[in-house]
């Protein structure tokens, strides 16, 4: 019976990633760390809700356009292993303080939000 639990431990989701599963989550927290550094500040004042920062980054990186490519489970995991070593603060209700979006200006000066 010892083959049979091991035969079937092995195969559990989660036990063990493959190659290929863990050099895609390493690029896909490379690319958050990317956007998060050009596009997140860390600031005292600051406050962000997690589903602006989805769409931001969804809207900055392409090829995780959709949640097909990259769960929004996964993205949110992503935001909050950034806002944990960021700022040890955890958010409530989806808000985190401590970070906010970078304001960038528009057409006409005015400044707007990436989302």
């Amino acid at each position: 019976w010892a083959g049979v639990y091991e035969l079937g431990r092995s195969q559990q989701r989660g036990y063990r990633l493959t190659r290929e599963e863990q050099e895609a989550m390493d690029q896909e927290w490379k690319d958050f760390c990317e956007f998060a550094e050009q596009q997140l500040e860390v600031k005292p004042s600051g406050r962000v809700y997690v589903g602006d920062v989805m769409k931001a980054f969804r809207r900055s990186y392409g090829k995780y356009r959709t949640s097909e490519q990259l769960s929004d489970e996964r993205l949110k995991g992503l935001f909050r292993r950034f806002a944990r070593n960021a700022t040890g603060m955890k958010g409530r209700q989806g808000f985190y303080k401590g970070i906010a979006l970078i304001q960038k200006a528009d057409a006409f000066g005015t400044p707007t939000a990436q989302f």
